[in-house]
């Protein structure tokens, strides 16, 4: 029996994300305690950064390699990793020309970081569509070390930004050198074919500007509190949206678990449901967050933090209407009204921005999450009533749990 666990891709698929929530929670404790609130908010601001940058170095090459496997390009992993690594071998190359030309930590750091996670985004792409379950279980091992190694800073070393950083290239390349060590291939990367290379970019262009958006969407305030704030109202700030991101592993753990197989009438049934339980969950979630997390955000995180609860509160506001938007994602896809969810991502990012040059300099912390929530409402707002028009779907349908759906969820828990 514990043979057919490890077969089966759903449950392995749930068991890294209940395994990263609990593994990144312990991380981000341990990461807020070596570094406090001040050195925290620079390391956020980094990783922020860094992983804007990650999506543009891509060039959208990696959104290329399913449907070149499904068109059977021959030989195509040893291809794609080929010009994985070109890639990052050159954008180290000119991390270490503007580290010798600027004396800007932050900027060099952020520099050596982003083409490391840039390889590890794309590797976790071969991973995903050629051995999945090999991945979620590399992810959770990896997720492990990481919680370790922060561990180890915290008992063991000085404060130091550089050591934080260096944790998290160690943790990607371990991920890097698992998954080639699985495909057992040696990469060529002068052997690069610059011809799939420009295909590539132009097949992912599209899909690269749209994952932009969506990271901006997430990373914006992070970015405009450390302009118009101090690194440790970032530091603060950081850890708060860190709690309330690992409500979004909830309503994605249940959708892929339950409804990829549970509902075959249409795909409105299966997103109607998905919608309202993934809503119901995310509530449940914040309530919980809301009634313990007055005491265990300063038992966990230490002095520094104790602003965190109140910024949180906010957050957890625009939780449910995100997560609206992120479970009509594929159908925009599937419907190829890439179009919509384009211009929905814009205009939250559009809204976002002016409310946090407006708001922060005048309410700090509370004005940038006021703001992130206010364009969470609009992108989850606009993504129902272009969902409900285009796919002719009455109201209560969205607003009401059939007694179908009912018997699901009692199944579900009945299973679990």
């Amino acid at each position: 029996m514990i043979k057919n666990v490890f077969k089966n891709a759903y449950i392995i698929n749930m068991m890294n994300k209940v395994m990263s929530l609990l593994l990144g929670f312990m991380a981000s404790v341990f990461v807020a305690r070596y570094m406090g609130a001040s050195l925290k908010g620079d390391y956020a601001y980094i990783v922020s950064v860094a992983g804007i940058l990650n999506i543009v170095l891509n060039l959208g090459i990696y959104h290329t390699y399913p449907n070149q496997v499904k068109k059977g390009l021959q030989n195509a992993k040893q291809k794609f990793i080929d010009i994985y690594v070109l890639q990052f071998l050159l954008y180290e190359g000119l991390a270490v020309l503007i580290g010798l030309l600027v004396s800007e930590p932050l900027i060099l750091l952020i520099g050596i970081l982003a083409p490391v996670m840039t390889l590890a985004s794309q590797i976790t792409m071969i991973g995903m569509v050629d051995f999945p379950i090999y991945r979620s279980i590399s992810l959770i091992g990896v997720a492990a070390f990481n919680l370790a190694a922060y561990m180890g800073l915290f008992f063991f070393f000085p404060k130091s930004i550089w050591l934080s950083v260096l944790v998290l290239i160690l943790k990607d390349m371990l991920f890097v050198c698992l998954i080639l060590g699985k495909l057992k291939i040696m990469p060529h990367p002068f052997r690069a074919e610059k011809g799939l290379m420009k295909e590539a970019i132009r097949f992912g262009m599209f899909p690269m500007l749209t994952a932009l958006l969506l990271n901006l969407n997430y990373k914006m305030d992070i970015i405009m509190i450390r302009t118009f704030g101090t690194s440790a109202w970032v530091g603060i700030y950081s850890v708060a949206v860190t709690i309330a991101d690992y409500l979004w592993l909830i309503p994605d753990a249940f959708k892929e678990v339950l409804f990829s197989k549970s509902i075959q009438k249409k795909a409105t049934d299966a997103f109607n449901a998905s919608i309202k339980i993934s809503v119901m969950l995310t509530t449940m979630a914040s309530g919980v967050l809301l009634v313990f997390g007055y005491w265990f955000i300063p038992v966990f995180y230490g002095k520094g933090f104790e602003d965190v609860y109140s910024i949180m509160i906010i957050l957890l506001i625009g939780i449910p209407f995100m997560s609206i938007f992120k479970i009509l994602n594929p159908l925009y896809i599937t419907q190829g009204d890439t179009k919509s969810y384009f211009i929905n991502l814009l205009c939250g990012i559009i809204c976002n921005m002016i409310l946090n040059i407006i708001l922060i300099p005048r309410m700090g912390m509370t004005g940038a999450a006021i703001a992130t929530v206010t364009s969470q409402v609009v992108c989850g707002i606009y993504a129902i009533t272009r969902y409900i028009k285009k796919n002719k779907v009455p109201m209560k349908d969205i607003f009401t749990i059939t007694s179908r759906e009912k018997e699901m969820i009692k199944g579900f828990i009945r299973k679990s």
